[in-house]
């Protein structure tokens, strides 16, 4: 997971610097709220109409109520800029979106799994902040397991470059 977030991070870098030369918009912001692939706490990243979020989504095990830490990641495609009020569809990962728990006499067991998420949605943006509000469908193939979610996020533009 960490060799994951490394490539992210110096692929981020990478495009930070080609959209900084060419002068498409873009902007780096925080966000917090309810999403399984942006998290209660995140960040995002969104040069000209594409964006790359992630974040962190505490949950626990549906039995025993054992905390864990979900990580999300996902490449959003928008029809507008980050300052604009924008449609965007989003495809991405959530490393433990899919729990389970069994308990069948003296045995118990579970785990989780890692989960794909599809979403669409609107965000409201202006210059200074914005908020996401989306709907989606998460699968796991692994298990064969699948749910409907939403999210619903609020961001603070903290570097940008108009163009």
């Amino acid at each position: 997971m960490k060799k994951i977030f490394i490539l992210l991070t110096i692929f981020l870098l990478f495009i930070v610097n080609i959209e900084s030369k060419s002068q498409t918009p873009f902007a780096f912001s925080a966000q917090g709220g309810y999403s399984w692939l942006n998290g209660v706490v995140g960040a995002d990243l969104q040069f000209g109409k594409f964006g790359i979020s992630g974040g962190w989504m505490p949950t626990k095990m549906p039995i025993s109520g054992t905390k864990t830490s979900s990580y999300g990641v996902c490449a959003t495609l928008y029809s507008g800029n980050y300052d604009e009020t924008t449609v965007y569809g989003s495809i991405g990962i959530a490393s433990q979106g899919y729990r389970y728990e069994y308990i069948n006499g003296a045995y118990s067991g579970g785990g989780s799994s890692p989960t794909t998420i599809a979403m669409i949605g609107m965000k409201y943006g202006s210059e200074t902040a914005y908020l996401k509000l989306g709907g989606g469908y998460g699968w796991c193939d692994e298990t064969g397991g699948d749910f409907w979610t939403f999210e619903a996020s609020l961001g603070l533009v903290l570097f940008k470059n108009m163009r």
